[in-house]
């Protein structure tokens, strides 16, 4: 969560909303605050009980027994991304997006470390 907040605070200290930088191909910089939550619009009481709901269903999933190594791995890296991402929307009222690859939305490191997580969790359990 550190190092995306790290990063966070650099986009909004060094990058102008809405201009774009390309780094290589398709993929560069563009920040853009984000009221929204993926697919949904979460206010910051929204995303709060959904942030309290998926650590709740983590440790309720620890509680099952021991897990593989890589699932504990990718649920830390899930709950650290929805932890980095409340934390703006706490702080902010929105969650700063900068990265830009081809025709995603814009994401950041929380998102990324969200998306590992999920992967590394489903992976480790077939």
């Amino acid at each position: 969560m550190a190092v995306d907040q790290l990063t966070k605070a650099l986009a909004i200290t060094r990058l102008p909303e809405e201009v774009s930088y390309t780094l290589s191909g398709t993929a560069g910089l563009k920040r853009r605050m984000s009221y929204g939550g993926g697919f949904l619009l979460l206010p910051v009481r929204k995303a709060l009980v959904l942030w309290l709901l998926a650590v709740g269903a983590v440790e309720a999933f620890l509680l099952l027994g021991p897990l593989p190594a890589m699932c504990v791995l990718g649920l830390g890296f899930a709950v650290g991304g929805a932890t980095g991402n409340l934390a703006d929307r706490l702080a902010r009222g929105s969650v700063v997006d900068f990265l830009a690859v081809g025709r995603w939305p814009l994401f950041n490191l929380a998102d990324v470390a969200m998306i590992l997580g999920l992967a590394l969790t489903s992976w480790s359990l077939l």
